[in-house]
């Protein structure tokens, strides 16, 4: 059985393209976790991800003629890796398309990225917890000094001989809420000066979210999206290498558009399939600070 379509073909096109393109627009530059974690996507067919960890080798002295008798154990652990979905669904109802306003449309495409990049940084922020080790204490603002004691833990660990533990620098970051990290740019004597952010980074994804400074070439990021720990005015930040987090995924974002006649609307779904995962405890920790509101008098 037929329906009457009050609404133009074309002008209807128009309107789902909008809003879509706004949608992935904001989702992509929604949040800064995913920008900052490792990638990994799901082969055809597979249903998860099995990530070997080996351990690190030591090379030692040998003399001439000696029998080198040391040997070394690569003693592999797994991190195994699945995926799950998200969607998320707009309704846009004929009267609205007849009523054409973009403006109108960019904004429930902003709303859909939005919503979309909010649980993605969510999701990577959850496993902040998950690391072992505790940086920081309730009651302590993130004050250059302790900045500076999380930097040094993540370059040497706890001990001198300990090496650089996360590794490289320019890919060691510092996520923290908005006030702990406003806490730390009040502390600082002079005004940082900008640094340019390694290329590894995708700068126009993060630029928004980059606090302009750096310690030791780590880079320090705000989220809102962190959340104050029950009953408290702190919360949970990061300091941790790309290579302490990951994310896997078995389904790029993928909009599908529905007609829906006996409500004359079309509905349009946005969803994907991944999962973000620790891969190595050892080259992250999660710092603890004061997020409660700052003066503003």
């Amino acid at each position: 059985q037929g329906f009457i379509n009050t609404a133009d073909d074309a002008l209807l096109a128009a309107v789902q393209n909008t809003v879509i393109e706004s949608g992935r627009y904001t989702e992509q530059h929604s949040k800064p976790m995913m920008g900052l974690i490792e990638e990994f996507n799901l082969a055809q067919g597979q249903r998860q991800l099995d990530i070997p960890k080996y351990n690190e080798f030591t090379a030692t002295d040998v003399t001439a003629g000696s029998e080198l008798t040391e040997g070394q154990d690569i003693a592999p652990s797994i991190v195994s890796a699945t995926v799950g979905r998200i969607a998320l669904k707009v309704i846009i109802l004929d009267d609205l398309v007849d009523q054409y306003n973009e403006q109108v449309f960019q904004v429930a495409g902003r709303q859909a990225g939005d919503a979309l990049g909010t649980k993605e940084d969510k999701d990577v922020i959850a496993l902040f917890a998950g690391f072992s080790t505790e940086l920081g204490a309730d009651n302590k603002p993130l004050s250059l000094a302790n900045a500076n004691g999380c930097v040094a833990y993540a370059m040497s660990g706890d001990t001198d001989n300990d090496g650089r533990r996360f590794g490289n620098l320019n890919q060691v970051f510092s996520v923290h809420h908005p006030n702990a990290i406003a806490n730390l740019s009040s502390s600082l004597a002079v005004t940082a000066a900008t640094y340019p952010v390694p290329s590894i980074k995708n700068w126009e994804l993060l630029e928004d979210y980059w606090s302009g400074f750096n310690i030791s070439r780590v880079q320090f990021f705000e989220d809102g999206n962190i959340s104050k720990i029950s009953g408290t005015d702190s919360s949970y930040g990061a300091i941790f290498s790309r290579q302490a987090l990951a994310v896997l995924k078995g389904q790029a974002r993928k909009p599908e558009r529905h007609r829906l006649p006996a409500l004359f609307a079309t509905e349009i779904i946005w969803s994907e399939r991944y999962g973000v995962f620790e891969v190595d405890d050892s080259k992250g920790a999660k710092t603890r600070y004061e997020s409660g509101a700052l003066s503003t008098s």
